[in-house]
């Protein structure tokens, strides 16, 4: 985390994607919030709970549940429009 924490501290912002539901990394939301980052949480909607401390945290969940079946897909339509996206605090959809 700690190599995160240097990039996020000497880079300009951008959008920090976290794979992973895990509440460990909580202090690098903060330090990339600090920093005016967007940072989102793409997981598994088993590995997460909605209204968890880390769901809470970011900016915008991105659950993968539906996005295995479109690795590789050479389409341009956009993961969002496919229901990957939920916004701060709202529950995923099945």
């Amino acid at each position: 985390m700690a190599q995160g924490t240097r990039i996020i501290c000497m880079t300009s912002p951008a959008v920090l994607v976290i794979a992973s539901g895990d509440g460990d990394f909580i202090p690098l939301v903060d330090v990339a919030h600090e920093a005016g980052w967007t940072v989102e949480m793409a997981a598994f909607k088993s590995a997460f709970s909605p209204m968890g401390a880390m769901a809470m945290k970011v900016d915008r969940i991105r659950a993968l549940d539906d996005a295995l079946d479109r690795i590789g897909d050479t389409t341009t339509e956009d993961l969002d429009q496919g229901g990957g996206r939920l916004k701060r605090g709202a529950s995923p959809t099945p």
